[in-house]
């Protein structure tokens, strides 16, 4: 029978901490607005856009 090598664990805690944070702001920004924007529609994106960059 074969012997099974078992992978070692590098990933430090923060790290996961971070690729998960990561990965839910780049959920928030990239894939999310598809859903408000389509619900808003072109003159809400238009508005939406003008007033974000002030907030």
């Amino acid at each position: 029978m074969e012997q099974r090598e078992q992978l070692a664990k590098t990933l430090k805690p923060h790290w996961v901490w971070a690729i998960a944070f990561g990965s839910a702001i780049g959920w928030g920004a990239f894939v999310l607005p598809v859903d408000w924007m389509g619900m808003a529609g072109p003159l809400g994106v238009i508005i939406g856009y003008s007033i974000g960059p002030f907030l």
